[in-house]
């Protein structure tokens, strides 16, 4: 008796599993497709000579912020695969200023963390 439930309880997370498994992979494919839809237009937007300077302006930001939106939306795909133990973590040595650096040159943080962390200190 105790045996048939645990049974059925473990069916019952391998199928959770399964539904999770595909809504992240249907999420991740709806999103990747509009969001590259997005940057392509922009792109030819911003390098089309015909656009005025303005337009190519605002498509040029457009695309920035998408690419940013993009990266983060992959982070945390990347986090949701980890958690499903698709994915392995590595770990490995890394520079703490370098990943600081990184994050306060990106589009979409650098106004928001940029000022309060304009002069950050060296951590290493």
């Amino acid at each position: 008796m105790i045996q048939q439930k645990l049974d059925k309880a473990q069916q019952a997370i391998e199928a959770s599993e399964v539904l999770k498994s595909n809504f992240h992979a249907r999420i991740s494919y709806e999103v990747r497709s509009q969001l590259n839809c997005i940057l392509g237009i922009s792109q030819m937007i911003a390098q089309s000579k015909e656009a005025d300077t303005e337009i190519q302006n605002d498509a040029k930001i457009i695309t920035e912020s998408g690419m940013s939106l993009l990266s983060l939306f992959n982070h945390i795909m990347d986090i949701l695969k980890i958690e499903d133990r698709q994915i392995n973590r590595n770990n490995k040595s890394f520079y703490v200023n370098n990943l600081m650096d990184e994050l306060l040159s990106k589009p979409l943080l650098s106004p928001v963390c940029g000022q309060k962390f304009a002069n950050h200190q060296k951590f290493i």
